[in-house]
């Protein structure tokens, strides 16, 4: 009926009661990028108490251009990356920005905590898109990981990128991809 309003769903988004705050954190999803006071709000919940909240941000924070977000997810998996709706949700969130995330992840202060179960399935995502950019700044990445003696993450980096390289259509690679 097109009658609900910002304000209401920014209210929801405080309540006391986990099922007010999942429900408007999927209905705030109409103003993610267009509200900055929304965006800042969702953004805000990462840590919320419940887990269902946590689950449905991870979902909508996929909606969102703003950069911020893939920090959000980062953060969210960090905490909840073993937990497999969660860590879904997250994957599904990050089809166009697997890279970003991937790097959020292993760049995090303190460590990533769970989020090195993300690590595997977002490298496959970054191979099975085979985009040359990103497929040269994981290289990087697996190169700086075992330089720097985390050879737990190049490995699990190297394995994803095997298996999404095992899918989609073969192309040559660009050299000069990741410079």
């Amino acid at each position: 009926l097109e009658s609900l309003e910002l304000e209401t769903v920014q209210g929801a988004l405080g309540d006391p009661h986990f099922a007010v705050r999942m429900h408007a954190v999927r209905l705030a999803e109409t103003w993610i990028d267009e509200d900055s006071a929304t965006t800042d709000r969702l953004l805000a919940i990462t840590d919320d108490a419940d887990p269902k909240v946590r689950l449905q941000l991870a979902f909508t924070l996929g909606q969102s251009s703003d950069a911020r977000a893939v920090r959000s997810l980062a953060q969210l998996a960090a905490h909840g990356g073993n937990d497999p709706w969660l860590r879904a949700a997250i994957l599904s969130s990050a089809a166009e920005t697997s890279g970003q995330l991937l790097g959020a992840i292993i760049g995090m202060e303190g460590g990533s905590g769970e989020g090195l179960a993300l690590l595997e399935p977002l490298a496959a995502i970054i191979g099975s898109r085979r985009d040359d950019r990103e497929l040269g700044r994981l290289l990087q990445t697996i190169v700086a990981c075992r330089s720097s003696s985390q050879e737990t993450v190049a490995v699990a980096c190297l394995t994803g990128l095997n298996e999404g390289l095992k899918r989609g259509t073969a192309k040559t690679m660009d050299s000069n991809a990741g410079r």
